[in-house]
């Protein structure tokens, strides 16, 4: 008999925040929602989206829409459609960190090549104390593809 799936944790206040812009922003496109999380002053420093502020961060999402549209169904974070992600969550101060392990896994891009085994880290540095005045000031997203 399979195990049951673990229970979902509570996430802090401040990590469901950064959960919250990810699952909103990042994932469903809505970019309209970014100014509720990010600060005027945001820093992106995702390699492929190197952005200084709000407005030069929806500039970019806004020309990724169309490569992120094309994906096949997945190919997102190395886990199948609907699969829950398995992640490491740290909060402590002004710093959210979400740390997840990606599978070895077909390549979106290449049907006859593998993508390594790999460690994805999201780091959210954070701006005020409480959700009232909560906002992202900065974001880095690192990728380990040494397994």
């Amino acid at each position: 008999m399979p195990a049951a799936p673990s229970p979902k944790k509570k996430l802090s206040a401040k990590a469901q925040f950064c959960d919250d812009f990810d699952n909103n922003v990042i994932i469903a496109g809505k970019l309209d929602m970014a100014s509720k999380y990010l600060t005027d002053d945001f820093k992106e420093h995702t390699v492929r989206l190197t952005a200084n502020g709000l407005p030069e961060f929806l500039e970019k999402m806004k020309a990724m829409r169309p490569a992120m549209a094309a994906r096949p169904a997945g190919a997102g974070g190395g886990r199948p459609p609907g699969a829950p992600r398995e992640r490491t969550v740290l909060s402590e101060g002004e710093l959210v960190v979400f740390m997840s392990a990606n599978p070895e896994r077909d390549d979106p891009a290449n049907s006859a090549k593998q993508l390594p085994a790999s460690t994805h880290f999201d780091v959210y540095k954070l701006r005020g104390q409480d959700l009232g005045t909560l906002g992202l000031s900065a974001q880095v997203l690192l990728e380990d593809s040494g397994g």
